[in-house]
């Protein structure tokens, strides 16, 4: 099972670390014409590919039979190109990308993006889980103190949760995903979890190599 990151910044190098607690241990492979970046992706365990995300890189990659696709390089137009790219390529990949501008969203879903991530909404969501849960800000207190990388992840609901509210879940929940609609978490309409819900949780993963 092979993974494809193209671009490795923070965000990027995130969702890398979050990808690697996969059961079977994926192949990774980073893009990026960094070299200071691959170094770092490469101590980080992964095969490196010096290029932009075009269709040679991707191709060196792998990314035809790719399962997975992370595109976060921090420039929109850029990302909506490289997502048209890999379906030419692989139609069955499932493709994630993160954008800086949530008026990229339908564009990049229209070339073939599964899930689109915002950072800014996320930064967001995270403040107002703050906000809204009292045990939030000490957590990220002690989050920040230790230096680790965030990341972005997501989850299913396991069965003790299911009849209770994303709240009991603890209080770095973002969002809720269901039935292809992303919900916060105090949305009345998951104020109680049900089968088949998936969480978008905050997790630290430490920072290595830096």
């Amino acid at each position: 099972m092979r993974t494809v990151v193209v671009g490795y910044d923070s965000v990027g190098r995130c969702a890398a670390h979050a990808l690697r607690g996969q059961q079977g241990r994926p192949e990774l492979v980073v893009i990026d014409h960094d070299r200071q970046r691959l170094c770092r992706a490469a101590d980080d365990g992964a095969r490196v590919v010096r290029g932009s995300g075009d269709r040679s890189s991707l191709l060196a990659a792998g990314a035809g039979d790719a399962v997975q696709v992370v595109v976060s390089i921090g420039d929109d137009r850029r990302t909506a190109e490289i997502v048209a790219a890999v379906r030419e390529i692989n139609d069955d990949a499932t493709l994630c990308v993160a954008l800086d501008d949530s008026g990229w969203r339908e564009t990049v879903l229209r070339a073939g993006a599964d899930r689109v991530v915002v950072v800014g909404e996320v930064t967001g969501a995270l403040l107002g889980a703050a906000v809204r849960c009292p045990g939030a800000p000490r957590a990220l207190l002690d989050l920040l103190a230790e230096h680790p990388d965030l990341a972005v992840t997501e989850r299913t609901v396991r069965a003790g949760e299911i009849g209770g509210s994303p709240a009991d879940c603890g209080p770095l929940v973002l969002a809720v995903l269901r039935d292809g609609m992303r919900w916060w978490p105090g949305d009345p309409a998951v104020s109680m979890l049900c089968a088949g819900d998936r969480l978008l949780t905050l997790s630290a993963v430490p920072a290595a190599g830096r």
